[in-house]
This record gives C-alpha cells, structure tokens and sequence, in this order.
C-alpha cells in the first residue's frame, strides 16, 4: 500500500473529533506543495505542531517524516503506475481502457472458474477453524475480508483486520502457533516491508496462508499454504482474491454455521 492510498485510507476511516484527520484533509488538498516542504512547512500548512506531523507519520507505519514524505511524493508521480486497473502491456491489445478492463475481469472469473477446487477449498477452510485467532493482513482492500472476519465472529473466532505494515509488525508480537494469518500479497506491494513482515511471522512459529497474483513468487517458503494465480498486475487483480475469498468465506459458512 503507497502512501496515498494510506492517506485516502486513514481519512476515510478515522473519526472526524480526531486531530489527524483534519491533517490528513489539508494534506490530500496540498499534494502539489509536499515535494519541497519540510516537516515546519507542513505543519504550518496544516495548522498543528511539527510533533504532530512526525507523530501522524508513524501512525500511518513510517519510521519517519522524511520516509512518509518520499513515498507520498513517489506515489503521486507515478500515480497512474500505482494504480493501473490492467498492465500497459493488455491495454495495448485493445481498442480502448474500459474494452481492456472488460475482456479481463471476464478472463480472471473464466479463470476461476476452470481452477477451483470445492475440495481444496473445504481443506482450507477446515484449517482456518480450527486455529484459536484468524487474522488478515491487507494491502488496503478489505471489502471481502470484512464478510469473511464476520463469518469467523459467528463462528466463535478472535478475528482482525490489519492494513498497514506497521500495525502488521506490531500485531505479530501477540500471536503464535496456535494462530493463523491470511495475508493477501499483489506482487507489487512494496517488497522490503513485505519481507520484514515475513520473516517475523516465520520466526513466530505463527501460521500463514499467502494470496498472491504470481505463481512460484519469492516468498512463496515462508508460507504455510498459498493460493498463487497469473493476475494482470493491476487493481483487477483485487477482485481475484476477493472472489477467492468470497468462495472461502462461502463453504466456511456451509460447513461451519
């Protein structure tokens, strides 16, 4: 997840009492001054202290203003990279973006369709009840995840939601074996924090079922389990796993409630 995703994340989803949502409005209205401003200037801007500033940059899981401040300004001048619906190279081969985007979504649910597995499905699902806390770990996109967590709540389960790579690190401190984390990972998420995150849960001993847009992908060892697929490396790709979720969600539901 970039920075301005982050951003537009937090704002949406923080309390409007709270101080670091009206920081995060004035900032989301400031994109264009970010480049050149330091933290004095931003806080200025924003009508709060530089503390404050420093304190929101490691809300949002930056180790610092300054690496805050160079995501953000990376992913607004490759915004259209970043968040790319289809690849450059499968949009070349149609007429037009939304014929693109069209043809795709209708090839990953063909897809789909012609690689399910009920049976790999139930094993899955009979794995994931059978762990003490289930917890899914996002890049941002959490509409299925929230189906899913309630279905896990039902069901008698501890269940979370973690989006951001700094809440990730902190919530590995609390689990363990008994544990399992379900961790959706696009091959463009950013692989430095990705690995981090990796190696902590591994040495955790904590339990881990990977989704991913790749087949054989790099940290495909760390995984207890893994549902691989050749995505179009774009936002489509989102709605792949949330299908395979919503089936995942479905037969736990069959089984379980």
């Amino acid at each position: 997840m970039h920075a301005l995703e982050g951003l537009q994340i937090y704002y949406n989803s923080s309390n409007k009492s709270n101080i670091y949502h009206d920081v995060v409005g004035i900032i989301l209205n400031n994109l264009e001054k970010m480049e050149s401003a330091t933290i004095y200037e931003v806080a200025e801007i924003c009508y709060v202290s530089p503390t404050t500033i420093s304190r929101l940059s490691r809300k949002l899981g930056y180790r610092s203003f300054q690496e805050f401040k160079s995501n953000l300004v990376d992913s607004v001048k490759n915004y259209e990279v970043l968040n790319r619906y289809i690849s450059f190279n499968d949009k070349a081969k149609y007429k037009d973006g939304i014929t693109a985007y069209l043809e795709l979504l209708s090839t990953q649910i063909e897809l789909l369709k012609s690689e399910l597995n009920v049976a790999e499905l139930d094993r899955r699902a009979s794995w994931i009840h059978s762990c003490r806390n289930i917890h899914f770990y996002t890049n941002g996109i959490i509409f299925s995840e929230y189906r899913f967590q309630g279905d896990l709540i039902m069901a008698g389960h501890a269940t979370e939601i973690k989006t951001s790579p700094l809440e990730q690190m902190e919530d590995i401190k609390k689990l363990g074996p008994e544990d399992l984390i379900i961790m959706t990972l696009p091959v463009v998420q950013d692989a430095v924090s990705v690995n981090d995150i990796l190696k902590r849960i591994k040495e955790k001993n904590v339990q881990l079922f990977i989704l991913t847009d790749a087949h054989y992908p790099l940290f495909q060892k760390y995984a207890d389990d893994i549902y691989c697929f050749e995505g179009a490396l774009g936002i489509i790709d989102d709605y792949r796993f949330s299908m395979y979720l919503n089936l995942l969600s479905i037969r736990f539901r069959e089984l379980y409630l």
